[in-house]
């Protein structure tokens, strides 16, 4: 029996981008970094910039010709590289260093410290001596009305002493009674019940202060751990700083960039000598000489 011949065929690859939008856009994928790209002077940057950093180079080397005028401009292409990327280190790092500690970072400097504290610490991390004593003040008056009507007398004193208490109170019965057009008494507030997802209807006082209660509990707990959370924030921003530094991504295309600044440098020195003695060659013996002394 004749076994059946097996045809292979070769998959296509598509060799990149056909279409010259596709090329375009392929050109542009290695400008994160800016290091590798075909595109001297990235959008973002400013093309007087670099034609000044390419007429100084012009300046300090002097090129006579048309090899050393290439060599020259590649040498401030390198260098105009060399600065994108020390700008852009600089910036992220800023970023990095200055963003917002996470809530698994603020949780890792203390197995006591809780989601509301950080949110409390993002908020008030400036809380002075004098607002901790007034938040924890409050805490004390408002903490027995968790789960118990205030009186007239009560909400007055909340009103007088603890505006933000009573502003979400306000807040709170304006989301209730969307139809009112007045603000609303101490008496109403104190009787006004709402009622509540699978809950049964509750005074509207209790209801606010029992929301309000762990955010400033958690204020009071940042007050009294102030000392520890701001060194543990400081030790976070350096471990930051440390994996930044072991990423090296940055510090690797820099390194790209001097080994071809150096390899560019020693070929305009030879082409430079080659042109020379190549001159010196073909002139009498005193005008090389002062060829020469170039």
């Amino acid at each position: 029996m004749m076994a059946k011949s097996q045809t292979i065929t070769k998959s296509k690859r598509s060799g990149g981008p056909q279409t010259d939008e596709g090329k375009k856009i392929a050109s542009r994928n290695s400008l994160k970094t800016g290091t590798y790209s075909k595109l001297v002077v990235l959008p973002n940057e400013s093309q007087q910039d670099f034609d000044q950093l390419v007429e100084q180079f012009q300046k300090d080397f002097y090129p006579k010709d048309a090899v050393e005028m290439m060599l020259v401009r590649e040498m401030a292409v390198i260098t105009w590289k060399k600065l994108r990327l020390e700008k852009l280190e600089h910036d992220y790092c800023t970023r990095q260093l200055a963003a917002q500690i996470t809530l698994e970072e603020f949780l890792s400097i203390d197995h006591r410290f809780t989601k509301s504290m950080h949110l409390f610490w993002l908020d008030g991390k400036g809380l002075g001596e004098k607002e901790a004593k007034h938040l924890a003040q409050m805490v004390k008056y408002i903490e027995p009305h968790r789960r118990r009507n205030v009186t007239i007398a009560q909400l007055q004193h909340i009103k007088d002493e603890y505006k933000s208490v009573y502003v979400t109170i306000l807040d709170v019965y304006s989301q209730a009674k969307p139809l009112a057009t007045h603000e609303p008494s101490l008496e109403e507030l104190v009787n006004t019940k709402v009622r509540q997802p699978d809950e049964p209807e509750k005074f509207l006082v209790p209801i606010c202060i029992d929301k309000l209660l762990p955010l400033y509990e958690a204020g009071v707990q940042c007050a009294k751990f102030r000392e520890q959370i701001e060194d543990g924030v400081i030790q976070i921003r350096q471990e930051r700083l440390l994996k930044m530094m072991q990423l090296g991504g940055v510090q690797r295309a820099s390194d790209d960039l001097n080994r071809t600044m150096i390899r560019t440098v020693g070929e305009y020195r030879k082409h430079h000598e080659w042109r020379i003695l190549n001159r010196t060659q073909q002139l009498p013996d005193e005008d090389a000489k002062d060829l020469t002394a170039e």
